[in-house]
């Protein structure tokens, strides 16, 4: 969606530099420009046709990328409508995003069942060094020489006769010395418990900083979303104003061509803001281990079946004014 977007953007600029050139081409042609503006037209929109390029490969890139993910080919994908909500998380507290991933996150209740298994395993080999106090049962049946009876057997048969004979007690085993094998896999748990320890507490700190990073940047990516929206706005009206101005001589060439770039720039980074809104805030769920398939549920209620880059990619409201601002320039 990120790519798709940014090569709609491209596109329209490159657009954009080419009706410039052609602008300037015709204001030579009639010896009200010179040659620099035509050369820095020409500059201009040979520079927005290789970044378009490139914009189309990452394109192709990313439906690659796609394709592994799903083994599924697809010639288009939808995109999301600019009414998505762009909210702060909810609760708005970090500390209660954290106390949250340090109960559900996944890779660390992972690393818990890790700690427990090595204390189990250093239970049981400390176990080698403890006494054993077994039960024992026993029941025999033969004849009484084979049993180790002497003749007369003292049950009163005959040499050779059928015996029986049943033994119930008790055997204590108290190990004296095995070779430091118990001792030595002793010193090995221990070794692996305090390692799986220290692994488990440096995840945790990874995770609390994780967690609090990405409510920190839910938050900054808010903001980035209005303010960014706000400056296409800005730079609208400063193309428009800037085309007057070189029309009427107060401005030049690269003024106009510079207020393009910087429109189409913030274009894109209002959807890279989009974008970067959406991942962190699935993200931060994620680290706080409550992120489910509902989350993902609500998202694609704002995906539009039918989008289309070239005419989405900007807010419908800004782009019927940047269609506007087109239909009055000089010469369209």
């Amino acid at each position: 969606m990120r790519s798709q977007d940014n090569l709609a953007s491209t596109k329209a600029e490159e657009a954009a530099f080419k009706r410039q050139l052609d602008q300037s081409n015709e204001r030579f042609d009639v010896g009200l420009s010179d040659k620099t503006d035509v050369l820095q037209s020409q500059a201009s929109y040979d520079t927005a046709r290789a970044n378009r390029i490139i914009a189309q490969r990452q394109v192709e890139d990313a439906f690659e990328a796609l394709i592994t993910l799903t083994n599924r080919r697809y010639n288009s994908i939808q995109g999301i409508v600019h009414t998505l909500p762009i909210l702060p998380p909810v609760p708005n507290d970090a500390k209660a995003w954290v106390d949250t991933a340090a109960r559900q996150n996944l890779n660390l209740l992972a690393s818990n069942y890790a700690v427990d298994a090595a204390e189990d395993t250093l239970r049981q080999r400390k176990a080698g060094h403890a006494p054993t106090l077994d039960a024992i049962a026993q029941y025999k049946k033969g004849d009484n020489d084979g049993l180790g009876f002497t003749n007369p057997s003292p049950t009163g048969q005959r040499y050779g006769g059928d015996a029986e004979q049943r033994t119930i007690g008790l055997q204590l085993s108290i190990p004296i010395y095995s070779g430091g094998l118990t001792s030595s896999q002793v010193r090995e748990s221990y070794s692996q418990l305090t390692q799986t320890e220290q692994q488990r507490e440096g995840l945790r700190r990874q995770v609390v900083e994780n967690t609090r990073n990405l409510h920190r940047a839910v938050n900054t990516d808010v903001e980035q979303v209005q303010a960014r929206r706000q400056s296409i706005i800005s730079n609208q009206s400063a193309v428009e104003a800037t085309e007057i101005g070189y029309q009427v001589g107060t401005r030049n060439i690269v003024d106009v061509l510079d207020a393009q770039r910087q429109l189409y720039t913030s274009v894109r980074n209002y959807n890279n803001a989009r974008y970067d809104y959406i991942l962190d805030n699935l993200r931060l769920k994620q680290a706080a281990g409550t992120l489910s398939p509902a989350d993902l549920q609500d998202l694609s209620r704002y995906l539009k079946p039918d989008y289309n880059p070239d005419k989405d990619f900007l807010p419908p409201d800004l782009a019927q004014a940047a269609e506007q601002q087109l239909r009055s320039r000089p010469g369209q």
